[in-house]
C-alpha cells in the first residue's frame, strides 16, 4: 500500500461481533479496508462462558437464564419437527406435549445444573454444541416428550446414553474412568510387502469368482471376443 496514512478508523458493529473487525485507513485521495481474520473458536468459546453462569450469591445470571430458555424453546420446536415429519413418512409418532415452564422448574430444582452431572452448561471448551451444552433428553428413549419423561441434561450425556439406559450410561463412565491414562498413542500402520499382500489375497474367502453350473455353461455358450483370420498367400 503506497502513500501516507493520515487517518485510521477502527469500524466496529455489532453484526459483524465474532466474524471480523474492519479497519479503514486513509491513505492519499481513497481508503484501505483490512479485516482482521475471524475469531478462533478458543476465543468464541471464551466469549461464551464468559456469560457469567451465577453471581456472588449464586443465583443464575440473566445472561445465563435467557440463553438456557432460549436453547430450550428451540429444543422443544426440533422434538415437534422430527415427529410432524415421522408423522409425514406414516409411522408411529409420541406426543411432544412438555413446556417451556416445564422444562424451566426442572431445571430450577437442579440449580440450573445437568440433572446427571451437577455441572453447569457451557463449561466446556467445544463450541456452539458442545458437550456441555443443554438437551431434552427423555427418561424411557421411546416414550413421549412429557413432562414427566423429560430432563435437561448434557447433550455429551444424552448422546452417550442414546436409547440405553441409565445403568448402561454410567457403565461406560466407569470404563472411561478406569481406561484414564491408558490410551494407546498414535502409530502408523506397518506397509505390507507385495508378498505379504499377494498371500492376503490368496487366504481372504471369496477373493476369487465364483464359477456355479450355471456361470459355465454360460460362458461355453457365449462367442470369442476375437476371432483369428489367417490369410494364405
Amino acid at each position: 500500500m503506497s502513500g501516507r496514512v493520515r487517518n485510521v478508523c477502527l469500524i466496529h458493529s455489532r453484526a459483524l461481533e465474532l466474524q471480523c473487525v474492519c479497519v479503514a485507513i486513509s491513505h492519499g485521495s481513497g481508503f484501505a479496508a483490512v479485516s482482521t481474520p475471524r475469531s478462533t473458536r478458543k476465543e468464541r468459546t471464551f466469549k461464551m462462558r464468559m456469560i457469567g453462569h451465577f453471581d456472588e450469591r449464586g443465583q443464575p445470571s440473566r445472561a445465563y437464564l435467557t440463553k438456557l430458555k432460549t436453547s430450550l424453546q428451540r429444543g422443544i420446536r426440533r422434538a415437534q419437527r422430527e415427529q410432524n415429519e415421522i408423522r409425514a413418512e406414516g409411522k408411529p409418532v409420541v406426543e411432544v406435549t412438555m413446556t417451556i415452564g416445564q422444562l424451566l422448574f426442572k431445571l430450577e430444582r437442579n440449580g440450573y445444573r445437568c440433572a446427571l452431572t451437577g455441572l453447569p452448561f457451557w463449561s466446556d471448551d467445544g463450541d456452539k454444541y458442545g458437550p456441555s451444552s443443554p438437551s431434552i433428553d427423555r427418561i424411557e428413549p421411546k416414550g413421549d416428550y412429557s413432562e414427566e419423561n423429560t430432563r435437561v441434561v448434557f447433550l455429551g450425556v444424552n448422546s452417550a446414553r442414546g436409547e440405553g439406559s441409565d445403568a448402561d450410561l454410567y457403565g461406560i463412565a466407569e470404563a472411561l474412568l478406569e481406561h484414564r491414562g491408558r490410551v494407546l498413542p498414535f502409530e502408523p500402520a506397518p506397509r505390507p510387502t507385495s508378498r505379504q499382500f499377494a498371500f492376503a489375497l490368496a487366504t481372504t474367502p471369496d477373493s476369487g469368482p465364483r464359477h456355479t453350473a450355471t456361470s459355465q455353461q454360460g460362458s461355453r455358450n457365449r462367442a470369442p471376443a476375437h476371432k483369428e483370420i489367417r490369410i494364405i498367400l
